[in-house]
């Protein structure tokens, strides 16, 4: 018996030494829980100052919704407002992942008020930084301008060229137009002057002289129109008077028109200035009376031939001319000039300066026939072309006039065949011109023939002039 006595002794001493050992493990995590349940802890205080906070966070954090009594207990800070954890209660979410746990240390004890302080500040970071993350997603709005910015500014500028020129997609057509004024240029041309027309590198003018004269000037036209190119025409007075019909539908197209006398008498330079005087006046009155509009007609002249002299530049120059040479001469009139001649010898003279004004005569057939091919070599050298107009209005369009039947039947029609055509064919073009020539030479003839003896056959009594 003293020995079963023995054992439950032991036993119930062993049992007594658990249950000690064990409860204070247990106040670790009991004691500071049901401390600040304690309505002494000063409830009237921390109830009145905390009941706002105390609500978002019942409502944010519904896992904690068992412990809201230990919340008021845990801010003793005074320190801290009531809107500076109102704003770090709803958005601490790593605090509100185990309230318990932070309400069991102690108030005192420095670790637990670490974390509680630091929520407080780093939901203010948050809350100042989400409005500018929305702002990032608005980068995007900048990546449209992207696709704008480049490649539909060249699209526009690809319709706008197929637009000028509707049908002839590979025409060179006309780049730009450059405006001039007789007060800022006076001398053009490197031929004879220092100064020329301020172009671009791979920039030509296309510029025509002596004419209008049909067959040659209308294929001529016709090529130009047919790649939308504009030129500058520098008539002949005595040319255009009888061609109103043809001065107009070079105006009428879009081209400038100069003037290059009355005339185009040779060794300009050795005429008196009186002749002179004539010729530019006459050449001036002529073409602005087959335009029908003086306002039609550009400031722009060409002496024949280059035959210039000080003083005759300085009577353009008084007439508020302005004078043009040129910087490329194709010496298309030179004999025996074929197209495929006419086109190497012009390309091979630009290429050596690169830009430039061009003079060539629509007057020759082989500058009618090599001009398609001409254009076609001027962009396959990159070359673009520059139109010139004078400063001023002008009218838009002046009133057509039907060719006279005498021009629509002596002047033969001009082949537009490719820039080599030339023996039998070249030939056969020129007897015909050369025949309906002529033909006009032996009826203006035969009217001074009739005239003459008309005056002679009449009575000598009779004065001349009332047989004329």
């Amino acid at each position: 018996m003293r020995i079963v006595g023995a054992f439950l002794a032991c036993l119930l001493a062993g049992t007594a030494l658990a249950q000690s050992v064990s409860k204070p493990a247990q106040p670790a995590t009991a004691q500071p829980v049901v401390q600040p349940i304690d309505p002494s802890a000063a409830p009237p205080v921390t109830q009145a100052a905390l009941a706002p906070a105390a609500e978002p966070a019942a409502k944010i954090i519904e896992p904690a919704a068992t412990a809201p009594a230990t919340q008021p207990a845990e801010a003793p800070a005074p320190d801290v407002k009531p809107a500076e954890q109102a704003i770090a209660v709803p958005v601490a979410e790593p605090a509100a992942a185990n309230p318990a746990e932070q309400a069991a240390t102690p108030p005192g004890a420095s670790p637990a008020q670490v974390p509680a302080a630091e929520p407080a500040v780093t939901p203010v970071k948050q809350a100042v930084a989400t409005p500018t993350e929305p702002v990032e997603p608005a980068a995007p709005a900048a990546k449209p301008a992207e696709p704008s910015a480049a490649p539909p500014a060249a699209e526009p500028a690809a319709k706008t060229e197929a637009a000028t020129c509707p049908g002839h997609p590979d025409a060179l057509g006309t780049s730009r137009v450059l405006t001039i004024t007789p007060a800022e240029f006076q001398l053009l041309g490197t031929i004879d002057y220092k100064q020329t027309l301020p172009l671009k590198d791979h920039e030509v003018v296309l510029t025509f002289d002596d004419g209008p004269i049909p067959p040659y000037t209308n294929s001529v036209l016709d090529t130009l129109a047919a790649n939308c190119v504009k030129a500058t025409y520098f008539l002949v007075g005595e040319m255009a008077a009888p061609r109103p019909y043809l001065v107009r539908r070079i105006y009428n197209e879009g081209h400038s028109i100069g003037t290059h006398s009355q005339h185009h008498p040779f060794a300009f330079q050795r005429l008196s200035m009186q002749r002179v005087e004539r010729e530019v006046d006459g050449g001036i009155a002529s073409v602005a009376t087959a335009l029908g509009d003086p306002k039609a007609l550009s400031p722009f002249f060409r002496i024949p031939g280059f035959g210039r002299t000080n003083a005759i530049d300085h009577y353009l120059e008084n007439k508020g001319l302005v004078t043009w040479s040129a910087d490329i001469d194709t010496d298309d009139w030179w004999r025996g000039t074929t197209p495929g001649v006419l086109v190497q010898r012009a390309m091979r003279r630009l290429n050596a300066k690169g830009r430039g004004i061009i003079l060539m005569h629509d007057i020759h057939p082989a500058t009618a026939l090599a001009l398609p091919t001409l254009l076609k070599e001027l962009k396959a050298g990159g070359y673009h072309v520059v139109q010139v107009v004078a400063a001023g209005e002008r009218p838009n369009s002046l009133p057509e006039v039907v060719a006279t039947p005498l021009e629509k039947e002596i002047w033969p029609g001009l082949l537009h065949a490719k820039s080599e055509k030339g023996g039998a064919a070249m030939s056969a073009l020129r007897h015909r011109v050369k025949r309906v020539l002529a033909g006009r030479s032996s009826r203006h003839h035969r009217y001074r023939h009739t005239r003459t003896a008309r005056v002679e056959s009449a009575p000598k009594t009779h004065d001349l002039s009332a047989a004329q």
